[in-house]
C-alpha cells in the first residue's frame, strides 16, 4: 500500500475514533445526523479501497478527494465540539434544576416540620379550648351556688337592717329624750346662774338701791367706744356708741340695783385709764387694753384696778391694698415707709417690740430720735428716754415724730390728738403714711368701711384683753360690775364677733335675766 493509499485511509480511521469517543459522551443529545455523516464518510472509504490497488488515478485527483474529506471530516469536529457545549450546558442546567429540586426538597421538608409544628400548637390549643369549656361549665355551676347563696346573704342583711332601723328608732327616742333632758339641764343650770347671779348682785357690793355712774368713754376708738358726733361741741359728742356702749346698756337694763351711766366723751388718749380714780368718774369706758402697769400713776402708786375682761383682740397693721404684698409683715417695713401710731396705746408700744425700738422695760434703743414740741432728743439707751402703753417719760411727752438709729426701719408718725384714729385713716388715704399700727378690730372695721381701699396685714399672735376701770379703793363697784358682766357675755364666752353679727346679743341676756 502506497503512502497515498494510508492518506486515503487515515481520515476514515480519525473518523472512527472520533465516532466512539462522540458516543460516550454523548448520551442523551440527538447525534443522527453526525452518525450519517460519518457513515458517508466510511462509505466513501470502503470506495476508496479498490482503487488503492490501482495506479490509474493521477495523484491530483486523489489529492483532492483527500482534502474534500478533511474539510469534511473539519465540519464534523466542528459539530462535534458544538455538541459537546450543548451538552456542557445541558448538563450544568440539569445541575442548576437538581440544586433547585433539592432546595424544594428542603424547604418542603421545613414546611412540613412547621405544619407539624402548626398542628401539634392547634392540637395544644383545642385541649386548652376543652379546659375552658370545662372550666366555665364548673364556674357556672358555681355561679349558681354563689347567686343562691347571694340571695340568703340578702334576706340576712335585709333582716340585719331592719334590727338597726328598729334600734336606730330606739336610738333616736333616746337622743330626743337625751335632748330634752339637756334642754332641762340647761334651763335648770340657767336658772341656778340667774338666781346665783341674782343673789351675789343682791349682795351689799351692788348696794340695795339704785346707782347713777358717771362714765367717762373715749371718744375715737370706733367701732369699740366712741362719740355720735366727733366735734366736741355737738350735741351727740357725750352720746356713746359701739361695742362697749350695747354693753353698758345691757348692764343698765337688768332688774335689781340699777346701774345708770351718765356718759361724758374723752377726746384725750393718753392715760385715760387713771381717770376713774378722779372724783369726776367712777367708770372708764374705752376699749382699754388691761395692764398692770396701767392701774399705777407715774410715781407708781396704786390707782385703779380692771374689771373682768369682756373682749379680745390683737395688733395690727392696716396699709392700702396696693401695698398689701409689700408689707405683709412687721419685718417688711423699711427705712423709706412711714407708720402711723396712736400715742400711748398698745398699738404704738407693741410696735416699738417688735421693730426692736425698744428694750423690755420700754427704753429706747440708743441713738433712737424723737421730736417733741421741746425740739428733737436723741435717747441714750436709759430709762430717762421710755415709752410703754401705761406711760412716758416726760422728756418724750406730745411727741410728732420717732426716727430709728439705723435705715432698716421706718418712721413713726404720731397722729390723732384732735381726732383720735380718723386721722390716721386719713394720712393713710391721702398717702402721708403707709401704714397704721393699732387693734385688729378697730383696723378691720376701717378695712370693711373703706370700699376695699385697705386691708389688714401682720396681725400680732400675741393677744390683749380689755376691760372698764374703777378707783382702785371701789371694789364693791368692781365686784357689781364683774357679776354682771359676767352674766351678760356668758363667763366670757359672748363678745365681740357675736355683738357684731347680732347688736342685740347682750340686751337679750339682760331680757333672760329679768325674766327670772
Amino acid at each position: 500500500m502506497t503512502h497515498r493509499n494510508i492518506l486515503r485511509l487515515w481520515p476514515a480511521l480519525l473518523a472512527a475514533i472520533l465516532i466512539a469517543i462522540a458516543t460516550a459522551a454523548c448520551a442523551g443529545p440527538d447525534l443522527s445526523g453526525v452518525e450519517q455523516g460519518i457513515a458517508d464518510n466510511a462509505a466513501a472509504i470502503e470506495e476508496l479501497r479498490p482503487a488503492a490497488g490501482s495506479e490509474s488515478e493521477t495523484p491530483a485527483a486523489a489529492q483532492a478527494e483527500v482534502e474534500a474529506l478533511l474539510a469534511r471530516l473539519l465540519l464534523d469536529e466542528v459539530a462535534i465540539a458544538e455538541l459537546r457545549q450543548e451538552m456542557d450546558s445541558n448538563r450544568s442546567a440539569i445541575l442548576a434544576e437538581r440544586r433547585d429540586l433539592n432546595e424544594l426538597l428542603d424547604r418542603l421538608q421545613l414546611d412540613e416540620a412547621a405544619i407539624a409544628e402548626l398542628r401539634a400548637g392547634l392540637a395544644a390549643e383545642h385541649a386548652a379550648l376543652v379546659a375552658d369549656e370545662a372550666l366555665i361549665a364548673a364556674l357556672s355551676d358555681r355561679l349558681d351556688l354563689d347567686e343562691a347563696t347571694l340571695a340568703e346573704l340578702r334576706l340576712q342583711v335585709q333582716a340585719e337592717q331592719a334590727a338597726i332601723d328598729a334600734e336606730q328608732e330606739k336610738i333616736d327616742a333616746l337622743l330626743a329624750q337625751l335632748l330634752t333632758d339637756e334642754a332641762i339641764i340647761a334651763g335648770l343650770q340657767q336658772e341656778v346662774a340667774v338666781l346665783t347671779a341674782r343673789v351675789n348682785a343682791s349682795i351689799p357690793a351692788c348696794g340695795t338701791a339704785d346707782q347713777t355712774l358717771n362714765l367717762g368713754f373715749y371718744a375715737f376708738f370706733e367701732p369699740l367706744s366712741y362719740s355720735a358726733e366727733s366735734d366736741p361741741a355737738a350735741p351727740g359728742f357725750n352720746t356713746q356708741r359701739g361695742y362697749e356702749a350695747d354693753l353698758l346698756d345691757a348692764l343698765s337694763a337688768m332688774d335689781g340695783p340699777r346701774l345708770t351711766f351718765a356718759r361724758t366723751a374723752i377726746p384725750e388718749w393718753e392715760g385715760i385709764w387713771l381717770k376713774s380714780a378722779d372724783p369726776e368718774f367712777d367708770l372708764i369706758s374705752g376699749g382699754i387694753t388691761i395692764l398692770e402697769s396701767r392701774t399705777r400713776d407715774a410715781a407708781g402708786a396704786l390707782q385703779i384696778a380692771f374689771t373682768r375682761g369682756h373682749v379680745h383682740f390683737r395688733q395690727s397693721l392696716l396699709v392700702r391694698a396696693a401695698d398689701a404684698d409689700r408689707i405683709r409683715t412687721h419685718a417688711d417695713l423699711t427705712g423709706d415707709m412711714k407708720v402711723g401710731a396712736l400715742a400711748g396705746t398698745t398699738g404704738e408700744h407693741r410696735l416699738l417690740q417688735l421693730l426692736g425700738l425698744v428694750d423690755g422695760g420700754g427704753a429706747l434703743i440708743a441713738g433712737v430720735r424723737v421730736d417733741t414740741p421741746a425740739g428733737t432728743v436723741t435717747a441714750d439707751g436709759s430709762m430717762d428716754y421710755h415709752i410703754t402703753a401705761a406711760e412716758v417719760s416726760p422728756n418724750l411727752a406730745g411727741r410728732t415724730a420717732l426716727y430709728p438709729p439705723t435705715d432698716d426701719n421706718p418712721t413713726i408718725i404720731y397722729l390723732g390728738d384732735e381726732l383720735g384714729e380718723a386721722e390716721l385713716l386719713a394720712a393713710l388715704a391721702d398717702g402721708t403714711i403707709d401704714a397704721t399700727a393699732r387693734g385688729e378690730i378697730g383696723n378691720q372695721d376701717a378695712a370693711g368701711n373703706s370700699g376695699q381701699e385697705f386691708v389688714v396685714t401682720a396681725l400680732d399672735p400675741q393677744t390683749e384683753t380689755g376691760g372698764f376701770t374703777v378707783a382702785a379703793d371701789n371694789a364693791a363697784l368692781r365686784d357689781c360690775l364683774n357679776q354682771r358682766l359676767d352674766w351678760l357675755t356668758d363667763n366670757r364666752t359672748i363678745g365681740y364677733g357675736d355683738w357684731r353679727a347680732d347688736p342685740m346679743v347682750f340686751m337679750r341676756r339682760a331680757q333672760i335675766w329679768n325674766a327670772w
